[in-house]
């Protein structure tokens, strides 16, 4: 008698095991890429270039608004003089 039980529980066991298999397999979403690419040997020089360029043209633009600086107090400092020299003779 304990074999047919034993046998019915292992008959029972894949009866349930085999039944309710019927999902439809999902299908792959598609994958984006999110890899990060670093820039070129070239790129970067390039870039590095560039940056060192816009860094000539702010320390010249510096200088030159510096220049006009002291041309514009020695001009005032000239018309200040002027005026002085009117108003005491």
């Amino acid at each position: 008698m304990n074999k047919k039980l034993i046998a019915l529980a292992l008959a029972g066991t894949f009866a349930f095991a085999g039944c309710g298999n019927n999902a439809e397999p999902k299908e792959d979403e598609p994958k984006t890429d999110t890899t990060v690419t670093e820039p070129a040997a070239d790129e970067a020089k390039d870039a590095e270039m560039k940056a060192d360029d816009a860094e000539n043209k702010a320390e010249d633009a510096a200088d030159e608004a510096k220049d006009a600086e002291e041309k514009a107090d020695d001009a005032a400092n000239k018309a200040e003089d002027e005026a002085t020299e009117k108003t005491n003779n």
